[in-house]
C-alpha cells in the first residue's frame, strides 16, 4: 500500500491520529501531524516529553489514522482533563502486521515500523516505514 493512495502528499504536514501501546497494553492515541517522505516511508515529529515519543521508542511501531472528524482529535488530544471523556478500548482494535491498535473509525489508517529516532531539542525526527 502506498501513502498516496490514501491521500497523502509528499514534503505535506498531515493531521493524523497516532496509536501505540503502552508497556501495560494499553492502547494509547494522540494528534500529530505527519509528513510522507515517499510512499511508504513517513517522518513523525513528537515533542522530547510526550507520551507517544516513549510508546514509539519501547514498542517500535505504531499506526497513522486518518480522520476527518473534529471530536476524534479533540477528544485524544485532551484525554488527561477531567472535562474530557477519554477513549476507551471499544474505540481500538488489533493492527493487521504491527503489534499495535488502530481506531476502528477511522476513515484510513496505515501501519508502520519505527527506523531511526534523531534530533535535538524539544522534538524528535522519527522515521518510519509503512
Amino acid at each position: 500500500m502506498s501513502l498516496f493512495s490514501l491521500g497523502f502528499r509528499r514534503r505535506v504536514i498531515h493531521e493524523v491520529v497516532v496509536t501505540t501501546f503502552e508497556t501495560n497494553g494499553k492502547p494509547h492515541a494522540a494528534p500529530m501531524g505527519v509528513t510522507a517522505r515517499g510512499a511508504n516511508e513517513l517522518i513523525l515529529r513528537p515533542f522530547v516529553e510526550t507520551d507517544t515519543l516513549r510508546t514509539l521508542r519501547t514498542s517500535g511501531c505504531g499506526v497513522v489514522n486518518v480522520t476527518l472528524d473534529p471530536s476524534i482529535f479533540y477528544r485524544t488530544a485532551f484525554k488527561k482533563e477531567s472535562w474530557v471523556k477519554p477513549p476507551t478500548r471499544t474505540w481500538f482494535e488489533q493492527a493487521k502486521t504491527v503489534v499495535a491498535p488502530r481506531l476502528k473509525c477511522s476513515d484510513s489508517y496505515a501501519e508502520f515500523k519505527v527506523v531511526a529516532i534523531s534530533g535535538r531539542g524539544s522534538r524528535r525526527v522519527v522515521r518510519c516505514k509503512v
